[in-house]
């Protein structure tokens, strides 16, 4: 069975990554907040390429748990833990990571993950 975790990190970059990048400098922490309305859950839709992998992935690992995952059209991601830090100066970053219980899983999943994804 795979275990699937979305990650949220607290990010510091400096100005000059910012500037140079900033998609890899994290999202600023108002801006999640603006998108939820002021929650601290904000709603991710995985685009259809990324849904189709984790279905893939399921299917080859016979995981229920994943392919629910998979079918789904958003998934919450809670910023609890980031209340009370200054949003104006906040930077995040999200990932989501799928690890595996067995060898075989792992296996499996390694083929589907080829060079197609970079």
């Amino acid at each position: 069975m795979a275990h699937f975790e979305v990650v949220v990190v607290e990010v510091r970059p400096t100005d000059e990554e910012i500037r140079d990048n900033p998609a890899k400098a994290g999202i600023p922490l108002a801006t999640l907040l603006e998108r939820t309305s002021g929650e601290y859950v904000w709603h991710y839709s995985p685009e259809a390429p990324v849904r189709e992998h984790w279905r893939r992935t399921a299917t080859a690992i016979a995981d229920s748990n994943l392919a629910e995952i998979a079918r789904a059209t958003t998934i919450p991601v809670s910023l609890e833990h980031l209340r009370g830090r200054d949003p104006a100066t906040t930077r995040v970053k999200v990932r989501f990571e799928i690890s595996y219980t067995s060898a075989r899983e792992s296996r499996d999943a390694a083929v589907l993950d080829g060079p197609h994804l970079l």
